[in-house]
């Protein structure tokens, strides 16, 4: 999310006998995140958290073949008409793969359940059906940098990552439910594998103790999961939800105090760590296919801002051709150009100015990464240095919500 952006055991302050408390009362409002408050039981009855969790691997989309390494030796699966078929003879319209340890495909590890099936537009698809609290895990490891990140960063991103998942897995009525491993949804390149290295496996620990820490809570809203979102960096304030996501209910613009001052600090220049500004250069050839696939000729004239939420993130702009114009959510722009380049929708300023791109392209230089609604990972891992609780950070960016610790079912 950013896709997850980018995407939990209770840090060591806190006694056995609070431990215990905590795993007995299930529900604490984020504003006392030591304090406990009578549950209610209408909310306690509903809803539950998924077991398990269906994932589609998007980068083996359309693989004509499909080989995994277990720890019994590899297996490859290919499409045949409108069957799957295994290195060891089997074949079906469906196939499945299990193993004891783990399963290394593309380069990641996973543990849990392949299925591959034919894609409607050719080759394989493959997904993955893991425990929820090992995709939390993954997804953390995807979304932070774990080198550096701390703990109460961890386990507030550990329980925003498993919100995410109940909530989007509740909206799907398919009967089998998924999410994909990038932007679409959270990031997830399977299971942490540290090296050899301390610091490697220190983050290992830290990454499984945040997870274990936070097992089963969730941030609740009205007695309902809430709609969580998160992203990298929001520059100074939260974005408002419904703002940026057509139908979904509005969110409160919170100010980030570090994002703040880190975005002051670099009004002259970008800081030479973790800067919160960026540029970008647009190519003609790019801003041109961004005109065809408008529909507004074959050569980009003009673009420019005509629409702004209140924190001064690009809504709408106006995207001008040779052969006409069109108003479009600067999303789509975003999409065409490429979401890691132009990282975000607070625009500072544009090369040229006028939005008329010159013999260059176009110049775009802006601040945070990623759509700014919810949790601002840079700003959570600067109020946890600040010695912030995992409650306090997930209180101040979801202000009045909850957290309860659900009980699993098998139904998402």
């Amino acid at each position: 999310m950013t896709a997850l952006r980018p995407q939990r055991r209770w840090v060591g302050r806190v006694c056995i006998a609070g431990l215990v408390a905590l795993a007995l009362l299930p529900l604490t409002t984020c504003r006392t995140p030591r304090a406990r408050l009578p549950l209610d039981p209408a909310a306690s009855a509903e809803p539950h958290l998924p077991r398990t969790v269906r994932v589609l691997l998007a980068g083996l989309e359309s693989s004509e073949r499909v080989e995994v390494q277990t720890s019994a030796g590899p297996v490859a699966f290919w499409r045949q008409g409108q069957r799957v078929v295994r290195s060891s003879g089997e074949s079906g319209p469906r196939l499945w793969l299990t193993a004891p340890g783990p399963l290394v495909l593309a380069g990641r590890t996973y543990l849990g359940t392949l299925e591959l099936e034919p894609h409607a537009k050719g080759g394989l698809r493959v997904f993955l059906e893991c425990d929820l609290e090992r995709y939390v895990e993954g997804v953390v490891a995807a979304e932070l940098p774990l080198w550096s990140a701390l703990p109460a960063e961890l386990q507030a991103q550990a329980i925003a990552v498993r919100t995410y998942t109940a909530y989007t897995l509740a909206q799907h009525p398919e009967p089998h439910p998924y999410l994909w491993d990038g932007v679409q949804d959270q990031a997830f390149r399977g299971q942490f594998v540290p090296g050899a290295s301390q610091g490697e496996q220190r983050a290992a620990v830290r990454l499984s103790r945040a997870v274990e820490a936070t097992r089963g809570l969730v941030l609740l809203q009205g007695g309902r999961v809430l709609d969580v979102r998160y992203h990298a960096a929001c520059g100074g304030l939260t974005a408002n939800r419904a703002s940026l996501f057509p139908g979904t209910a509005p969110s409160a613009m919170v100010a980030c105090d570090p994002c703040a001052q880190r975005a002051a600090a670099e009004a002259a220049a970008p800081a030479e760590r973790r800067p919160l500004t960026w540029t970008a250069q647009f190519a003609p050839q790019d801003l041109d296919r961004l005109a065809r696939e408008a529909g507004v000729g074959e050569h980009l004239t003009l673009l420019q801002v005509i629409e702004q939420d209140t924190g001064g993130r690009w809504q709408r702009v106006r995207v001008q051709g040779n052969k006409g114009a069109v108003a479009l959510p600067l999303d789509t722009v975003r999409k065409s150009l490429g979401y890691a380049t132009w990282k975000s929708g607070r625009v500072l300023a544009l090369d040229p100015a006028n939005g008329v791109p010159g013999p260059q392209g176009l110049g775009v230089r802006g601040l945070g990464r990623g759509h700014g609604v919810g949790l601002c990972q840079e700003g959570a891992h600067d109020y946890a240095a600040r010695g912030w609780t995992d409650f306090a950070i997930l209180e101040h960016y979801y202000p009045g919500c909850a957290i309860a610790r659900l009980s699993a079912t098998t139904q998402p």
